[in-house]
């Protein structure tokens, strides 16, 4: 990207796909919350189920 002929930035094709994995996550992150129902399952009675 030029302004006046001078380089004023570069948009990298890393960068745009950084910022969409940044977008997806929080989406899926706001999800979670949103479908969170508070219940916490013990790591004990996790460990318990193997």
């Amino acid at each position: 990207m030029t302004r006046g002929g001078e380089v004023a930035g570069q948009i990298d094709e890393v960068d745009l796909r950084e910022q969409s994995e940044d977008v997806a996550d929080l989406r899926a992150y706001r999800s979670a919350l949103a479908d969170d129902d508070g219940q916490r399952v013990p790591l004990d009675a996790l460990r318990a189920e193997d």
